[in-house]
């Protein structure tokens, strides 16, 4: 079953779709597995559909002929990802629907229900499709064969997305990366830390990748989408120092970082690579009730301390709330703000947690019984708070 034809797609959250004020980013988890497979000498398409339309996708799709539509599933786009299969199966019933990503990979019998899907990658899906292509489904999971959750152990076996070109770089102003997999952090609002432990790329690999990535001009950010990218402060200052000796640098970089890990050196470090450099700490609630019942351990005195460091060291503070946590209501929503109006920190972002379904509509003083929709209403009305100014 060699040179199979296999397309990869990956469709945003509809309010980024046909909004290009919205920052779409190259998809790198189905970039990677398209790098693999086109290093094995694989026909492979990517599609990032944000300014396309479903009908658009659906006939280059059966244009192609392909023999593998691999969907990306995520809470936001499962509903769209079945329409197309559906209409993709109608048109080819030959076509193998293949889904991934968080979604499926946590509720598998739920996908493999549906006629039109013919299985489930659980977690990381490069090795999964490399043995597709060559007629074995054993780590794939179908209506009767139910695997675990598969994580590549070795990094060093998967190719970098963007030194393969597997994307049209030309469409996008921020570009993300990552130096490692998994997640060292046992957040119950989180699947970061699974599948698997902290694995990492070769540094060498990581270090051709970002000096590629400054050399496009319509880079506007680097997004590194680490858990914590000081986790391994070794590494990281390894690459720091690689980046500063080719003289690499870009108008702006953002990090993800744990705030015991950082420490100043880095952050002088850190400063060098960028016009400006973001560091982003994820505080979601300054209750520790919720911090407890969420799962999170977080010192908050230590915590400001380390956003003051972050800013004498003269990078800027990003901190990151969650709505919709165990044992949160409006009023440990106020005091996380209160809080974080005394972290004084350059950029404040307010998410939701992502519901995997909704179960009910009833009223509850508890954020995390709340479908999206009501989640929405309260992220809305913290950030209009937030707008004020406290």
């Amino acid at each position: 079953m060699n040179n199979m034809k296999i397309s990869l797609i990956y469709i945003p959250p509809e309010e980024e779709r046909y909004n290009r004020s919205y920052p779409s980013f190259p998809p790198l988890g189905i970039g990677y597995i398209a790098a693999l497979l086109k290093k094995k000498k694989h026909d492979i398409n990517v599609y990032d559909i944000t300014f396309e339309t479903d009908n658009w996708l659906i006939e280059e799709i059966l244009k192609e002929n392909n023999s593998i539509v691999g969907f990306s599933v995520y809470p936001w786009n499962k509903e769209t990802v079945l329409k197309i299969a559906e209409k993709l199966k109608e048109k080819n019933p030959d076509i193998k629907i293949i889904l991934g990503g968080p979604e499926p990979s946590y509720n598998p019998e739920k996908y493999v229900k549906q006629t039109v899907v013919d299985g489930v990658c659980r977690g990381e899906g490069e090795k999964i499709f490399l043995n597709l292509t060559e007629g074995n489904t054993i780590n794939l999971y179908t209506k009767n064969n139910k695997t675990r959750i598969q994580i590549v152990e070795n990094l060093e076996e998967i190719p970098s997305p963007y030194l393969e070109q597997i994307f049209k770089v030309k469409k996008y102003h921020t570009f993300s990366f990552q130096t490692h997999r998994g997640c060292a952090y046992t957040c119950r609002f989180c699947r970061w830390q699974y599948p698997g432990l902290i694995r990492y790329y070769p540094l060498n690999q990581v270090t051709s990748e970002l000096e590629y990535l400054s050399q496009i001009e319509n880079l506007y950010v680097l997004q590194c989408i680490d858990s914590d990218f000081l986790h391994d402060n070794n590494y990281a200052n390894l690459l720091l120092k690689n980046l500063i000796e080719k003289k690499v640098k870009y108008p702006q970089a953002n990090f993800e970082v744990y705030y015991e890990n950082f420490n100043i050196k880095t952050g002088l470090l850190m400063n060098k690579i960028a016009d400006s450099v973001i560091v982003a700490y994820g505080l979601e609630t300054a209750s520790q009730k919720v911090l407890k019942a969420a799962g999170k351990r977080i010192d908050l005195k230590i915590f400001k301390r380390k956003i003051r460091e972050t800013k004498n060291t003269g990078l800027k503070v990003q901190v990151n709330l969650l709505v919709g946590l165990p044992e949160q209501n409006w009023e440990t929503i106020e005091q996380t703000l209160e809080y974080t109006k005394e972290l004084d920190p350059d950029r404040i972002v307010v998410n939701t947690v992502h519901r995997a379904t909704i179960t009910h509509n009833r009223k509850t003083s508890d954020y995390s019984t709340l479908p999206d929709s009501e989640l929405k209403k309260i992220q809305e009305k913290v950030i209009r708070y937030l707008k004020k100014g406290f």
